[in-house]
């Protein structure tokens, strides 16, 4: 017996183009030399991802133990962690490609990984909370 699949839903939506509003300004602030201490965010972002995939990890790992049961906390982990998971590795990966391009803003690159941080970020942060919501409200949405 599998767990029922929640498709995408009116949030999923809101919550990307949530995301793309917010990469874009930081991006393009970035360029005009507006945000000194993005440095300093793209490392918190690096580390804020790399514990939340080793969080999933050991929660996949737990549940694989466990045993496969479709309780309501369970729903939430089926209905949030693919996008969690996409928005994590997005993150990390985004965010050690924005530290190697050396965040100068006069490279294109840098401005261009900077916002995709910033978006996979706002995404991984999005899903954390929604997953939340569902396992304090027991539904999920």
């Amino acid at each position: 017996m599998g767990c029922k699949k929640c498709g995408p839903s009116i949030y999923d939506i809101a919550g990307i183009v949530i995301a793309l509003a917010i990469a874009t300004t930081v991006a393009v602030f970035f360029a005009q030399g507006a945000i000194p201490g993005m440095f300093i965010f793209t490392i918190i972002a690096l580390v804020v991802s790399a514990i939340v995939l080793f969080d999933l990890v050991a929660m996949s790992s737990v549940i694989g133990i466990i045993g496969k049961r479709c309780g309501d906390s369970d729903r939430c982990i089926c209905c949030n962690g693919q996008g969690l998971l996409i928005g994590t590795i997005g993150t990390f990966v985004a965010s050690i490609a924005a530290i190697t391009s050396g965040l100068l803003t006069t490279l294109i690159a840098a401005i261009i990984f900077v916002g995709l941080t910033v978006f996979f970020f706002t995404i991984m942060i999005l899903k954390i909370l929604s997953w939340i919501s569902c396992v304090v409200s027991e539904k999920c949405y």
